[in-house]
Order: C-alpha cells, then structure tokens, then sequence
C-alpha cells in the first residue's frame, strides 16, 4: 500500500493590509569586485562573480514581538539579481541583440536560514552561480520580493559597488574563498570554495622549463654500423658488459661528451672438454 509524505511549512504570518508598516533592512555581507566574461553558447566557460554576493535580511515587524524571527523560516521570500550600468541607474536586462539576457546562471536566490560568524541565527541571500556575458564596469540591482497567495509583493532593494567584468585574456584570475563563504560552505550551501588564490597562468620563461625537465636517456641504432647508442653522464661509470645481454652481431658502445668506450662483440660460444660454460674473453685478453 502506497504512503502519502506530506511537506509542512513552518508556520509564517504573512500581511496584504499595511504592509507599509513593515521594515525591510538588507546588508550587503559580501560585494562582488570581479568576473570574467563569459559565452552565449550553452557549452561555454562560465566564470561566476567573485566573491558571491550574500545579503543579510532582517524584517521588523511592530505586530509581531520585538525579538521574534519567525521570518526565518518563511519560504515565500526570494531575492533576484539584475545588472545596472555602472554610472546609470537603468536596469541591463537584455545585449545589444536585444534577445541574449546580459546575466546567466542563478540570478534568484531563496532565503537561507544559517549561523552567522558569531554563531547566531540570521538570514540570507547568496548568488554563487550569477556571471555576465558583457565585459565593463556594473553594479548589481538586489531587489527582495516576497509571495503571498497569488500575489507578488516587492518589499525592498539594494544596490551592489561597482564590479568589472574582464574579458578572458585580462582576467587576473579567481581570488581565495572569504571566510564567509567557506563559513556558509561548511553548513552544507552549495557553493564553490578556493583554499589558495587562483591566479591567471603565464607564460613560463623558458630557463625555468629547461631546469624543470630532466633529460631523457633513449637507445638509437646507427643503421650504418649497426651499433646501439646509450648515452651516459659523465659522472656514471658504463656498466659491464653482460653475456646474457649481448648480441652476437652487435657491438654495444657507451657514448660520453669527451671519449667512446667500445665493447666488442663475444666470440662464439665453444664448448670445450674441460668447461660446460661459455666461455667470454675480455678485450684485453687474447685467445
């Protein structure tokens, strides 16, 4: 038999009449200072702002009791995110296409009861996923709103600082994650947390690379002699020649800057009455 799981709300006091004796008071926790720009298509790299906005909001309500934050825990409230110019007040919505929206990612954010840095119980709004697709200078447009039945009130607004959006080769590159953040990050928020600063890279000069490889040692064989070529530092001794690795048609000969030490090849394995071995004559020793 199927089970019916009902969600509860907690109980909220929502007003239509006199909502004009309600006070909303936001502050911006956290201002934006950069983006990259990114692409209009759906496969394109997207950079968030940086830092994410966050806003704290309060509500004062004088009929309900001085202390009361029962708004915490109201779901109808939800804050959008629209760009403005930086030195204008007009609201940017759309390009110059007039199809493409000049913002991309999470451009509303719901209502987060978390703990603050002092370990009290506050409320906010955070766009860790906002980014825009035009390079210059902005601000942000962070207006509250709040539904109630089949209604949607606008309760309050509050405009960012002045943010610039760098194109992709000017970007300087993300910065480390606030404490805030990585404090929001830790109560399970989704958002993206960076440990060390994440700088643009730059080209490497190349006596930097030179140091940071290390040379590769590889055997080539001159087809003309038919001789295998391990080169060697001058500071190693070549190893002894071993029967179980020569080749009876090859001479195996260890290359260093200033001199060659040449081995030649073994003579034909003999079996005489005396020995039951191979028998290997070194260079310096005559048959």
């Amino acid at each position: 038999m199927d089970e019916t799981v009902s969600y509860h709300f907690a109980t909220v006091r929502q007003r239509r009449e006199n909502r004009n004796e309600i006070k909303y008071h936001l502050t911006i926790r956290q201002q934006p200072k950069q983006s990259r720009m990114c692409g209009i298509g759906e496969k394109a790299d997207r950079r968030p702002i940086d830092p994410p906005p966050i806003v704290q909001f309060q509500v004062m309500d004088p009929s309900l009791p001085p202390n009361d934050k029962t708004y915490l825990q109201n779901p109808y409230y939800f804050m959008y995110a629209s760009l403005m110019a930086a030195d204008l007040d007009e609201e940017l919505h759309l390009l110059r296409d007039g199809k493409t929206r000049s913002t991309t990612g999470s451009v509303v954010s719901s209502l987060y009861h978390l703990k603050d840095i002092d370990n009290t119980d506050a409320g906010f709004f955070v766009f860790p996923d906002l980014s825009v697709r035009m390079e210059g200078s902005y601000r942000l447009k962070l207006s509250l709103f709040e539904i109630v039945g089949k209604e949607v009130f606008h309760c309050e607004s509050i405009i960012s600082n002045q943010f610039f959006v760098y194109s992709a080769k000017k970007f300087p590159g993300m910065e480390e994650s606030t404490f805030l953040s990585r404090s929001f990050a830790d109560q399970g928020l989704k958002i993206r947390i960076r440990k060390e600063l994440r700088q643009r890279r730059k080209l490497v000069d190349n006596n930097t690379n030179e140091k940071e490889k290390r040379p590769r040692v590889s055997a080539s064989v001159d087809k003309s002699h038919h001789h295998l070529y391990y080169p060697i530092r001058e500071d190693t001794t070549p190893p002894t020649p071993s029967s179980s690795s020569y080749n009876m048609q090859h001479s195996i000969q260890f290359h260093t800057p200033n001199h060659s030490i040449i081995y030649p090849p073994p003579p034909s394995h003999e079996r005489n009455d005396s020995m039951s071995f191979s028998t290997f004559h070194s260079p310096s020793q005559k048959k």
